[in-house]
């Protein structure tokens, strides 16, 4: 398949193991699209227009009229991307001065999906927003907006807010308290050596929102629950959001693209959610519920500029730490 990103053109396909290859899309011999009639024969990706072959390294494997296969030039390869598969999603590394990865993303979350039984819930595909990776990654240094923003119930899967006589009847809202952990913070390390759970990096960064409901304005705090949101990189975000009934993990990434990016959202379910249809329509719901809170944030992003020196204050969060975060990967 031809997927466009990052100002490139990538053509993805996999081999007989299922390996996922990621390269440049056009044919070094003269230019086709592989990932337009192209077929992927012998573990490599044959090209439609003059049949050169090319392995998952980019080495040119076959020229079909050379009868010599030693023959084949080696001076040059089809540039490869390291490419892996990640709880449903194919994760491309992509250095604009070809350097390797750095990071890997972790393996505590895979693994967690393996040992509580999680199961893939609901795909949502946003499509194009005019937002970009680092709009996403601002959000965890201002806390302020969780209060203002993100306080009031909207119905679930829309951007309609509950209405005035409802909200009279039920003074039903949300309340939120933010902390921001670089993936390499001293606090954050000593909490993954406590617990066991996390991982320790400075490509990561992580926040917990401990959210709950609030009844006319006042703290319900049996409903209090501590999300946690962690970012692999700039591009793809994990929620870790505990209920009563089990826990959602939402799985939101942002693919930058010409004018602005492409943003997909999964979810996966654990294994006391599965077993239930009953509870897998109110995981559906709480879903919602986050979804609302998400798009909410979409349309502040798609419509705001960043700018070079806000006007910051102690109360709106770690903002500057975290835009230093983002330095390592622009």
């Amino acid at each position: 398949m031809e997927v466009r990103a990052l100002n490139q053109t990538f053509v993805l396909w996999r081999k007989s193991d299922g390996t996922p290859v990621c390269q440049d899309a056009y044919c070094l011999h003269l230019g086709a699209n592989l990932a337009v009639g192209g077929k992927v024969k012998d573990d490599c990706i044959e090209c439609p227009f003059h049949l050169w072959k090319f392995d998952s390294e980019g080495c040119i494997k076959e020229i079909p009229y050379i009868e010599n296969p030693h023959k084949c030039p080696t001076h040059t390869k089809l540039k490869t991307y390291p490419c892996v598969d990640y709880c449903g999603w194919v994760l491309v590394f992509f250095h604009a001065d070809d350097k390797p990865p750095e990071f890997e993303p972790p393996k505590y979350v895979p693994q967690q999906l393996k040992d509580e039984d999680y199961m893939p819930h609901l795909k949502w595909d946003i499509g194009f927003v005019q937002l970009n990776c680092i709009d996403w990654c601002d959000q965890v240094g201002d806390h302020t907006h969780f209060n203002t923003l993100h306080k009031d119930m909207y119905i679930p899967w829309t951007l309609i807010l509950l209405p005035d006589w409802l909200l009279n009847l039920f003074p039903i809202g949300i309340t939120h308290k933010v902390t921001t952990f670089m993936g390499d913070d001293k606090d954050w390390v000593n909490k993954v050596e406590r617990t066991g759970w996390g991982e320790v990096s400075k490509q990561l960064m992580y926040f917990h929102d401990d959210a709950g409901i609030t009844w006319g304005g006042k703290v319900l705090e049996t409903t209090m629950a501590q999300t946690t949101e962690m970012y692999i990189g700039p591009a793809l975000i994990v929620f870790h959001i505990p209920f009563t009934i089990g826990i959602i993990k939402v799985f939101v990434s942002t693919t930058p693209v010409e004018g602005g990016s492409i943003m997909r959202v999964r979810t996966w379910v654990d294994g006391r959610v599965k077993k239930s249809y009953w509870i897998q329509w109110i995981a559906w719901l709480l879903s919602g519920i986050s979804a609302s809170q998400l798009m909410s944030d979409v349309i502040i992003m798609c419509n705001k500029i960043r700018l070079k020196k806000p006007i910051l204050q102690p109360f709106d969060g770690p903002y500057n730490r975290v835009k230093a975060w983002i330095k390592q990967f622009y």
